[in-house]
């Protein structure tokens, strides 16, 4: 397996050297893997032969975006996987402890006014 370093990784970036980043999930872990033109790797872990592993996809996609190595929105599905699964939890929790709010249909009406006119539709 190849690894890239952090700055090794950096300059392909900017250089334009890099295809894709992708958030990969490897056991119950995560990893940042690269594809370049030469092939593909996983960004390494300090000086150990292994890559980064990451608790969750979002402290992954959060890690990329630190360094500036945002891939243009292109970063795996399993991040936005992650994101929605959490949404849809929040929502059910609030439904089970109450904790959501509750909307009369007059003030769904003026939120609804209130998006529409800020979109001027």
């Amino acid at each position: 397996m190849q690894y890239f370093e952090l700055p090794e990784l950096i300059q392909m970036y900017r250089d334009g050297g890099v295809r894709s980043l992708k958030v990969a999930e490897v056991g119950a872990k995560y990893q940042i893997h690269v594809m370049t033109a030469q092939g593909s790797g996983t960004l390494r872990d300090g000086t150990l032969d292994r890559g980064i592993e990451f608790s969750t996809s979002q402290r992954a996609a959060a890690y990329l975006v630190e360094q500036g190595l945002y891939d243009n929105g292109q970063l795996s599905s399993v991040a936005h996987d992650d994101w929605v699964r959490s949404k849809v939890q929040a929502s059910l929790d609030g439904l089970r402890n109450g904790s959501n709010a509750v909307y009369s249909e007059d003030e769904w009406a003026e939120i609804r006014r209130v998006k529409k006119a800020k979109l001027g539709v």
